[in-house]
Order: structure tokens, then C-alpha cells, then sequence
């Protein structure tokens, strides 16, 4: 089913099953429920691939999930383990609902509905997180090369570990020792790690990866983040993200990082509002951009006209 919103700038097209989601380019493909959309800006067709169901059907999508706590140990016998904060991400807006202004619900949800408003404010659409499976704590041993410690503030020990190491190699090879589904997103939790890729430090990264099977192919997709009680800050970035982009293929015109000269291509809705936090239930979030915020889009269909959950956007994004 199709539908042209403002003018046929931006198309939407529903394309998934219970199981994932079906295309030309990959007919046996076993994944996350998606649906696709595209805009237009400077007569460029951008296609995106969003989680979920095409809110024009007002349906609501249960995307299972499923949490893997990692007790992470250092080639110095430090260890860092964050078995003890499961519980307070289950208890934070990424799971359990929560007041916001698009309804009472999840966070990723109440993001997805006001950004579709139009077609939300009336119907049941909903992208929702199961109640998640809960895996036993997972160690995973840092060997000296991949990772240090460190103690900071109050001798508060903080773990950095790079990049490639941990989200190219040990993720994929954790939800195949787990037998986790391609159809559930992984999510990993740790205390107080942060990946190093080259100069840069962060604390948060969702990721997909392919594992073939003859002629299938299982698409798997995953997100990673700290969690604590009132804090989920850097989680709440990545569930929007992984929302928005799972495969990180979402390529949008380039833009301008406010207050940086730096420059992105890419869909990542938590990356031009890094620091703006807001609280709900206690809990320490992170506002978002909108897909009308890169997508240049004047004025905006979101709710309020917003270009973001909080509405400090008061234009699109600038191009670079």
C-alpha cells in the first residue's frame, strides 16, 4: 500500500511480514519487521528503511528484544559488570511506558508516533518493544590488545575497549553462542565501558550484521549501551537510532552538526542532539531529530511542527 504525503515528497511503502521483510535484492531475507519510505530534497530520491509498520495502516508491531548483561573482564583482572543495572533498564521509558506528548508509552514509540502524526493521532499505530528475554550475564574476556581500565573521579574504574573488537567480532559471535534470533534486536548492556575507534570515544552504537544460509540470509541487529538507575541516556539515543536506521544503510543529504562544523550523511537521529536530556519517570533521556529535519522538509508534519521530540529545532538542518 502506498501514500503521498505533502505534495509526493516523501512516498511510503509497506514491504514486511511477520518475519522480517521481503525486496528484490533480498527475497529470502530473515530480519526485524521494516517498512520503507523516501524523500525527495534538490531532486535526489532518498529511500530509508524504518522499523516497524507503515503508519499509514495504524497497526502496532511488537519487535521482540532481547537483553545480554556482560560482565566484562580486563587483562589487568579488572571487571566491570552491569548484571546489577538490567533492572533499571527495565524499568526505564525504553521498556515501560511512560508519559510523553505523543501518548503514554515506550520512548522509541512516542518518538516514531510524533514524527508521524498525521497518520498516528488517530489510529492505533505503535512500535513497541516486547517484554524482553533477559539472557544469564555473559563474561567476555578483553584480551590487552582490545581494551584498558582506567580510574577516574572518586577512583570510579572505567573500561575502554576498541571498537572493531567488540561490536565486529564479539557481538555476532555472542548471539551465535546465545542462538539469538535474526528477528529480535540484541541488546547489550554494560557499566561504564566506552569503544575506542581511532581518535574518537563513545559510549553507545547499534550494528548489523549478515549471516548467509544458502540462499537465505539472516540480517541481525543489535544496540549497545550503558544503563543506570535514572539514567539511560546513552540506550535511549541508540533505540532511536537502531528505529530509524537498522542496517545503517540510511543515507540522508549531508548535514551540518549544530554548533560544529562537522558534516553527516547519515540518518542518525541522535547525533545532532548529543547533551539535550530531558526526564521522564525519573529517568535522564536524550532528545532526537525528526526524519523531516533531514529531510529539509518546511514546515514540519510532526507533532507541534516540531523537528525534534523537544522542539528546539526551529528549522531544518542546515546543509554542509
Amino acid at each position: 500500500m502506498n501514500f503521498h504525503h505533502r505534495g509526493a515528497r516523501v512516498i511510503f511503502c509497506a514491504i514486511f511480514t511477520a518475519v522480517g521483510f521481503q525486496s528484490p535484492a533480498a527475497a529470502h531475507t530473515v530480519t526485524i519487521p521494516i517498512w520503507h519510505t523516501s524523500f525527495v530534497y534538490n531532486s535526489t530520491t532518498y529511500p530509508i528503511e524504518i522499523v516497524g509498520g507503515n503508519p499509514a495502516l495504524g497497526t502496532t508491531t511488537l519487535i521482540a528484544s532481547e537483553i545480554v548483561p556482560l560482565r566484562v573482564v580486563f587483562s589487568n583482572d579488572q571487571v566491570l559488570d552491569a548484571s546489577a543495572e538490567t533492572a533499571a533498564l527495565l524499568a526505564s521509558p525504553i521498556y515501560a511506558s511512560a508519559p510523553f506528548m505523543s501518548g503514554t508509552t515506550q520512548y522509541g514509540d512516542a518518538v516514531l508516533r510524533a514524527e508521524f502524526w498525521q497518520s498516528a493521532q488517530s489510529s492505533s499505530y505503535h512500535v513497541l518493544l516486547a517484554p524482553p528475554t533477559v539472557e544469564p550475564t555473559y563474561t567476555l574476556q578483553v584480551p590487552a590488545a582490545d581494551g584498558f581500565t582506567s580510574s577516574g573521579l572518586h577512583g570510579i574504574v572505567k573500561g575502554v575497549v576498541d571498537f572493531d573488537w567488540f561490536v565486529k567480532s564479539e557481538e555476532p559471535l555472542i548471539v551465535s553462542q546465545l542462538g539469538l534470533p535474526p528477528t529480535t534486536l540484541s541488546v547489550f548492556l554494560t557499566r561504564n565501558i566506552r569503544l575506542k575507534n581511532g581518535r574518537s570515544t563513545f559510549g553507545g552504537e547499534h550494528f548489523s550484521f549478515d549471516v548467509r544460509r544458502g540462499d537465505e540470509r539472516d540480517r541481525y541487529t543489535t544496540a549497545w549501551a550503558g544503563a543506570s538507575a535514572g539514567d539511560v541516556d546513552s540506550m535511549s539515543h541508540e533505540i532511536a537510532e537502531w528505529l530509524h536506521d537498522p542496517f545503517n544503510e540510511n543515507a540522508v543529504p549531508p548535514w551540518v552538526t549544530p554548533g560544529t562544523e562537522g558534516c553527516n550523511k547519515h540518518l542518525e537521529v541522535g547525533d545532532p542532539l548529543v547533551g539535550t536530556l530531558f526526564k521522564v519517570n525519573g529517568y535522564v533521556m536524550q532528545d532526537v531529530a525528526y526524519v523531516d529535519w533531514f529531510a529539509r522538509e518546511v514546515p514540519s508534519a510532526a507533532l507541534n511542527g516540531n523537528y525534534d521530540v523537544l522542539g528546539r529545532f526551529t528549522a531544518p538542518a542546515a546543509d554542509c
